[in-house]
């Protein structure tokens, strides 16, 4: 009996298309509200490093807690043969890989003040300004997703950014 394949890797007309299909995930979305929420939430310009370090922990220690639960409680769990724990491991791991992607432009940011290539409130401010700025982006590309028209693809984006906003 073939093993069906799981639904968020099977071709449909949901799935994105194209080189940016990994960015319009809900991982990606909440792990940017999750990134911009710590870095707001650590904001302490003394102790830039630690926001740095504080952020980074924060979205590992998430992205493990989703591996973990794809693992235990994912659908391909409840399979006829059973999935191999390879396979599991495998699609948890890349399942969650937007958690971390949504981390680097922020962390990027955050260390390039770190190392004191821009001045410290300049980095922090930048790295949240990417958070929101990578919501609205994340909208618009949802929006083009369902083959919206561009008014609608930009209140999308406006939308995205402003909830961007409420978490900064």
């Amino acid at each position: 009996m073939a093993r069906k394949p799981h639904p968020e890797t099977a071709e449909s007309p949901q799935a994105p298309e194209g080189r940016w299909w990994f960015l319009v995930r809900p991982q990606v979305i909440y792990g940017t509200i999750i990134v911009s929420g710590v870095i707001v939430a650590a904001d302490d310009t003394d102790a830039d490093l630690e926001v740095l370090e504080l952020t980074a922990a924060t979205i590992v220690i998430v992205w493990i807690a989703h591996v973990f639960s794809e693992i235990v409680a994912g659908q391909h769990t409840v399979t006829n043969p059973p999935t191999p724990f390879r396979g599991v491991l495998t699609h948890a791991m890349t399942h969650g890989a937007g958690l971390l992607i949504s981390a680097v432009l922020p962390l990027l940011t955050l260390t390039i003040g770190v190392v004191g290539w821009l001045p410290n409130h300049i980095a922090y401010l930048g790295s949240l300004a990417i958070g929101v700025l990578s919501l609205a982006v994340l909208g618009w590309f949802v929006f083009a997703h369902r083959g919206n028209a561009w008014p609608i693809r930009l209140a999308g984006a406006l939308g995205t950014g402003l909830l961007g906003v409420l978490v900064v």
